[in-house]
């Protein structure tokens, strides 16, 4: 069971030396209710700020909805790639119930910017798409020493020297429904570009596989599972 955002900052607290490089992420906790109208941080239902021109589409339909995220929520995410003028993120996958959007490049997901005009749009009115249900979510930021942030398949790696906090933590991050901070990927994945967040089915009903997880970066989106 996914630790709650306060016992995660418990966690970070134990975990903190002094004089250590910090590492602001914030947790996405999934709501029960689906989000308010014109609330530009959604996940699933129709999205904001495109329209017929400007939606991703797949083959001869549009793409489904997956997750928006405003970057005033979380402007640190501006510094990991070129979003100068950016206020929203806004990913859509080929379809939520059956996608093969599991590597790197995949062209069945598309991250789309959209700026303070784009948002003035408002809600798509365009045709009927098959997207996910409705959602909201909050976020939790944490900030976490960037010493968790460790590369355990790199050959240097002492499993023995890492204290057991420090452990959970990683695990952690690794697992966790969060925006920000560098990739961990358990496969062993090598792409980690301007990473930006990542996402379960516990966040948007989406097919991730079994146990997947969507990592969104600012060139590609695409899954990983067991």
């Amino acid at each position: 069971m996914p630790l709650s955002p306060t016992a995660a900052a418990e966690l970070a607290a134990r975990c903190a030396r002094p004089g250590d490089a910090l590492v602001r992420v914030d947790l996405i906790e999934p709501v029960p209710r689906a989000y308010r109208p014109g609330s530009i941080r959604r996940a699933g239902g129709a999205p904001i700020g495109v329209d017929e021109q400007t939606r991703p589409r797949w083959h001869d339909g549009y793409m489904a909805h997956l997750i928006t995220v405003d970057l005033d929520d979380v402007p640190h995410l501006r510094a990991v790639a070129d979003l100068a003028g950016v206020r929203a993120l806004a990913l859509f996958i080929s379809s939520a119930a059956d996608n093969e959007a599991f590597q790197a490049g995949t062209p069945q997901t598309a991250l789309v910017r959209l700026t303070d005009a784009d948002l003035a749009k408002g809600e798509w009115t365009g045709p009927a798409v098959d997207d996910p249900p409705a959602r909201a979510y909050r976020l939790h930021p944490l900030d976490v020493p960037a010493r968790a942030f460790y590369d355990v398949f790199d050959p240097t790696f002492d499993e023995d020297a890492v204290a057991p906090d420090l452990d959970d933590l990683h695990d952690l991050l690794m697992s966790a429904d969060r925006i920000g901070g560098p990739v961990l990927h358990w496969s062993g994945d090598t792409y980690t570009t301007d990473f930006l967040w990542q996402f379960s089915e516990a966040v948007v009903d989406v097919n991730l596989g079994d146990a997947g997880t969507m990592y969104v970066h600012a060139a590609t989106a695409y899954w990983n599972c067991h």
